[in-house]
């Protein structure tokens, strides 16, 4: 099923791409309502392309991988807005096939073996390449072998786009699922650490690259990285702020050495937070905290710092413990449950 899906995102893919290169080549000279209309005529093909993106992120087989990295790798030959919408669909899918991957950890041994045997017995039909690839890939999984099918070069090629800050942030966030080869860990490591760093260039590009797509993004991407919802627009006040912390989280859970306790006591800081991550106005009018993404800042901070803990259980992090011990006391329910969590593992 997972093949037949990918086979239809190429297939789609491919014949629209004609009529997008087209589009791409013409629309600097049409007028707004020309543009419009002309967009128009893509829309199916776009929006289909977009589901079928974000259903090969929920399998826990990862046929799709191949697709969906051709996907986030492509940077020419469709309008740059599109492009760059259809680039971060692929890469919050691919975040959400390595989560996916998950679940065939959690199966017993004759489940994994039976789904390996099926895998094995389809190699020999169309794209039997990604059949092969999805077979190695879970087999290595299986016997405890990093693989991570070269999703990790992509994310990190995606992580340096200058243009796309919301790239760079959903690029961050996608290599907390993804594990490779002692050298493909290495080099995501690098790009994270980079990321830690990241000064938010390209924000003042972002209403050109954003402009009239935010109805084509997946309703939960959309939500988190492109507004508020109710007319506002999620954003924070210190450029590159977001794509810092997610960054920081991925180095966490991998137990890095070069994990950032600078940023992560960041995280961990309630006021903090609120005082910038804001969800602004698009039409005027006074900011005002954004509190789910707050909320979900604070546990992945928590569950970043056990993950750490675990790792690297020779690493000091007590200058963590105050901030940690502060949430336990949190008005949100569920930051104080991960807070009691974290607090036993720090002990």
């Amino acid at each position: 099923f997972a093949r037949q899906l990918a086979l239809m995102l190429e297939k789609t893919r491919d014949d629209a791409a004609p009529a997008e290169l087209a589009y791409a080549s013409k629309v600097g000279s049409m007028s707004k309502d020309e543009a419009a209309a002309a967009r128009r005529k893509l829309e199916q093909d776009r929006t289909f392309i977009a589901f079928l993106c974000a259903s090969l992120g929920d399998f826990m087989v990862p046929v799709g991988a191949p697709m969906l990295k051709e996907l986030a790798s492509q940077t020419a030959g469709i309008d740059p807005k599109y492009r760059a919408l259809r680039r971060r669909q692929a890469v919050w899918a691919l975040a959400n096939l390595g989560q996916n991957l998950k679940r065939f950890d959690k199966l017993d041994d004759p489940k994994k073996e039976a789904l390996l045997e099926k895998l094995q017995a389809s190699s020999g039909s169309d794209h039997a390449d990604w059949l092969r690839d999805a077979l190695r890939a879970l087999h290595d999984r299986a016997e405890s072998v990093g693989d991570d099918m070269g999703v990790g070069d992509v994310l990190i090629a995606c992580s340096g786009d200058k243009d796309d800050p919301y790239l760079r942030e959903l690029s961050a966030f996608a290599m907390n699922f993804w594990r490779g080869s002692a050298a493909d860990n290495a080099r995501m490591e690098e790009a994270l650490a980079r990321l830690t760093h990241d000064d938010g260039v390209g924000e003042d590009k972002l209403a050109d690259l954003s402009d009239d797509q935010e109805e084509s993004l997946p309703a939960d991407a959309l939500s988190a990285l492109m507004g508020g919802g109710n007319g506002t627009v999620a954003t924070s006040k210190i450029p590159g702020l977001q794509i810092r912390f997610n960054a920081a989280v991925a180095l966490a859970r991998m137990g890095s050495k070069a994990a950032r306790l600078d940023l992560l006591q960041d995280m961990l800081d309630e006021n903090y937070l609120r005082t910038n991550l804001i969800l602004h106005p698009r039409k005027g009018g006074d900011d005002r905290p954004n509190e789910e993404v707050i909320g979900q800042t604070l546990l992945n901070a928590l569950k970043a710092v056990a993950e750490l803990h675990r790792q690297r259980p020779e690493m000091d992090l007590s200058s963590l413990a105050p901030a940690v011990d502060a949430l336990t006391s949190s008005g949100n329910p569920d930051v104080r449950a991960e807070a009691e969590k974290t607090k036993m593992v720090l002990k």
